[in-house]
Order: C-alpha cells, then structure tokens, then sequence
C-alpha cells in the first residue's frame, strides 16, 4: 500500500538510500507497489484463429519456443518495469518511454535517452512473446528477449545501469522487492541481473492484443464493414507479403534470408543508417518487419519516425518510394488509389486492441490516486534555472507522486526542438548550440498544460 509519511530532517540523510524515495522540501513519498492479493493470469495463450494460421495476415505460429509465462515472475517483472530504483539516477523506467496508452511505445520521432535523442524510434513492446520474434530491434542485431531487456538497461543514456550490486543493494531497502523475489525465485537471495532481466522477460512475453476487432472477426464474433473487407483483401494481395509472421520463405531459398526472416526495404531514401548490415554485411539499410497489431497507436512510423500518421505512410508506399536496389517496394510506389489507402487504413484500425491499453495487470502499480487537480498545475513548483542560460538548462518541479511529465522546448516561433519525458523531478536541456533569444518550455501532466519563458545568452 501506498504511504505518505512525514519526516524530520534528521531522518532525511538515513533514508534517502532507499527506493522511490522524493524529497520535497521535509516532505518525503514512499511509493510501494499496488498489487492484487492473488496474482493475475498472465499466461500467454494464443488464441487458435492464429495458430491455425488461416484466411489471416499472420501465418501459422511455431509454439515450440514460447515462453511459458510464470504469473509470479510477471508479477515481478511489472513491477521493475515500471520502477525508477532500476535505473542509474533513480530516476527513469522502462515506461517511461513505453506507455501502455501507445501499446507501449512512445510519441516521438525517436526516443529520448537521459542524454539526449536515440538513435532509432521506439518500437512497441506488444505481442513480443510470440509475433515475429526471430529478431530484436529494428537492425534485428539481437535474437533473445532477454538481450533487448538488457541493452537498454545498461545503455548510458538509457536507464544506466553500471553497477548491478548497487540495484541489489536498493531493492533490499524496499518493502516489497524481498517478498517479490521470493515469491517468484524461492528466496531473498536471488536478486541479481539474471533474475531482474528474466522477470521482465516473462512480463513483457504476457503482453498481448488479442481482442481487437480483426480477432473477433477471425473468432467469428464480428464482421468486417465492406470498407474494411476491402482494405484486408488489398493488404494479402500486397502488403501480406512483408508483413507476414509466418516465415522467411517469402525471401527465397538464399541461406542468409532464411536464417535471417522478416526483414525488407521500407522505400525510403538510404541514410546513414545501414540497419540490419551494421551487423550483416550486404543487408545494408534493410530493417525490422515490426508487428502492425495495434499500428494506429504506435506512430510516428519508421525507423526514424519520418512519417506521423498511417495516412503518410500509405500515401509514401503509395507514390513516394524510391529505387534502393532491393525491389521489395516498386520505385514510385504502388499506386494506390485514394480509395484504396482509405480501405487499408480502416483495415489496419481494425487490429486495435482497446482493452490492452486498460488492463490492469499492464498498468503501473505505482500509479497514484492523488494526480494533479487539472486547475492546479502550478502546485508543481516549477523552476527553470539558469535563466537567462547559456549551456545546460534544467528544470525542476514538485512530483511526489511520480508521475509522466513530460517537456517540450520551443523556440519563440513555435518550433519543436526537443522533447523530453520523466516519472522523476527533473529536466535537462542541452542548449548549447541554440542560438541566443527567447525559447519556451511547456510542461504536460495528463493533458494539463503550463508554459515557462527561457532566455538563451552566450
């Protein structure tokens, strides 16, 4: 159960050590979990309109290598998912750049790291257990769940984990992580990387989207509109042909594409970014062929976010596709009538699970009652320093109850520059290639807006 108890000055420097603790002038939160007395059933069942694999987009399921959910270690895993003590400073989780809201993904063209931007964008974190698992990340450089839990946990501008014993040390201070452990391992004793990774594993395998309308359509509960039976017949005759979980086989009988299924070109003009031949010489700028469950939730699209609406990216595979030399995209793109990209679109909304975004067992167990009064932004306490500022700028504010805030510098026309989100009480902006002038910072808390005036000199 949550607490809220005051403390004396004396006591702040013994109990600062410990885990979610936020001071606040002599007023310090202690944030435990909110957890059912039972678990819930995080078991991963597949439903059978998709492992039959027929008359749908994702092709039969290999259920040999599915992770058998453990409810106990899931319970666990929710937890350190959400929880800020995991992370360097204390002060970021996991979702605080994968929001339940989005499928788990976040709204920026590409992630924001503690440091500044990462390179790629956040791809949803839905469906991981079992849709198109044969490689991680958008350069699929990693083929274990496991292994995409562990990057960004010891990424430095990520969640920043060094030292391990440290996060060990923290979680023993706690009121809850000793029950936790026990409870999924059968003893105190076995907080350590491995098990803190491979709670979150199973977790993370138990997110699903199997009530969207198409799975009821499948089940035979629903029917699709005409509009929509439209759109599913135009995506099997051409966009089923990447977007199928089935198998590699699409790519023909090279031994490379076998070993290496669901990858392709997206059309979209070669950068930088090699991709899948950062790590696979020749493969250059091939990527991911993420899941589309619950794609209207989940943009910006692409690898760099370069598209913001499912609209964008019908009308680029549509007209604006270029020749890369891989010919998954015809150069130009396909034609699509308007027609057309109207029907694939309200194709696509129908794989939208609404309930996934709701459920509990999901949700953050730390989440408080106690939000913001939307009248009352301004109780955060919200300071902006230096100010006038020449290099860093840092913004403070009031969060005792650990919630998403998230911050947007502007310049003083109104163009985005950077974009920025925690669960902590801080901010910091890296303004020392901005031209000197007058900039703004708008902080959002669930829809409750505020803007503060900051002054850049050199």
């Amino acid at each position: 159960m949550k607490k809220l108890i005051l403390f004396s000055i004396i006591c702040i420097s013994v109990l600062c050590l410990s885990a979610n603790v936020k001071i606040a002038n002599t007023l310090m939160v202690i944030l435990d979990p909110v957890l059912p007395e039972n678990h819930f059933d995080y078991s991963l069942n597949i439903p059978q309109h998709i492992l039959d694999g027929e008359d749908n987009p994702y092709g039969p399921i290999d259920t040999v290598d599915l992770i058998q959910v453990n409810d106990a270690k899931a319970t666990l895993g929710r937890v350190l998912f959400y929880d800020e003590i995991i992370s360097a400073d204390q002060n970021i989780a996991c979702a605080t750049c994968h929001l339940q809201s989005l499928s788990f993904a976040d709204e920026f063209d590409v992630s924001q790291g503690v440091n500044g931007d990462t390179k790629r964008n956040s791809l949803q974190l839905n469906d991981l257990g079992w849709a198109n698992n044969d490689g991680f990340f958008w350069d699929m450089r990693k083929t274990d769940l496991a292994e995409i839990i562990e990057v960004p946990l010891t990424d430095g501008n990520e969640i920043g984990v060094v030292d391990f014993d440290e996060i060990e040390m923290r979680m023993l201070q706690t009121n809850y992580y000793p029950d936790l452990f026990e409870d999924a391992y059968g003893s105190v004793n076995t907080m350590n990387k491995e098990n803190i990774i491979d709670a979150m594993v199973h977790f993370i395998s138990s997110i699903n989207s199997f009530d969207s309308k198409l799975d009821k359509v499948l089940r035979g509960e629903e029917s699709f509109t005409a509009q929509e039976q439209n759109g599913f017949m135009e995506f099997q005759q051409i966009c089923a042909q990447c977007h199928f979980a089935g198998g590699g086989e699409i790519f023909g009988p090279d031994p490379l594409f076998q070993m290496l299924p669901f990858f392709f070109s997206n059309g979209t003009a070669p950068g930088d970014d090699l991709g899948i031949g950062e790590f696979y010489p020749g493969l250059d700028h091939l990527f991911k062929v993420p899941t589309l469950r619950n794609i209207a939730l989940t943009g910006p699209y692409m690898h760099d976010g370069r598209l913001e609406s499912l609209e964008d990216v019908l009308k680029h595979y549509s007209e604006d596709a270029v020749d890369d030399g891989w010919g998954f995209v015809p150069p130009g793109g396909f034609g699509f009538s308007d027609q057309q990209q109207n029907d694939i679109i309200a194709f696509l909304n129908t794989m939208t699970d609404e309930t996934m975004l709701v459920n509990e067992k999901w949700s953050d167990p730390f989440e408080n009652s106690l939000n913001v009064d939307p009248e009352d932004i301004e109780s955060l306490n919200i300071k902006v320093y230096p100010n006038p500022a020449s290099y860093v700028a840092q913004v403070e504010f009031d969060n005792p109850q650990k919630q998403m805030i998230r911050g947007t510098l502007f310049s003083s026309i109104g163009q985005l520059i950077q974009r920025k989100s925690t669960h902590g009480n801080q901010i910091s902006y890296n303004v020392s290639n901005l031209s000197p002038g007058m900039y703004m910072i708008q902080l959002d808390v669930n829809g409750n807006k505020t803007t503060k005036e900051l002054v850049i000199e050199k």
